[in-house]
């Protein structure tokens, strides 16, 4: 589902126009990345969790030549689905 299908299920279910429904989710994703990239995590009741995880370093074989290759530390996002929607999965 995209950010434009999302806004106009939103603003059709609240009667509101849907541009300004989507202004506010483009508004949303915009403030959610902006806290992401300062390293913090967004918890959203009913939803999840947005955090992100530190990997070590490691090697590893690149699949197609065979080769050792060393990966840096690094840091993922991850997201956790509350116990409500980890049912479906």
């Amino acid at each position: 589902m995209t950010l434009t299908e999302l806004a106009g299920i939103v603003a059709r279910s609240l009667e509101l126009d849907e541009g300004d429904v989507w202004v506010i989710c483009t508004e949303l994703a915009a403030v959610m990345t902006e806290v992401l990239e300062h390293g913090e995590e967004i918890k959203i009741r009913g939803l999840g969790s947005f955090t992100w995880r530190r990997h070590k370093a490691s090697r590893r074989r690149h699949p197609l030549t065979k080769e050792m290759v060393d990966m840096p530390e690094r840091d993922k996002l991850t997201f956790t689905p509350t116990e409500k929607l980890k049912w479906r999965s």
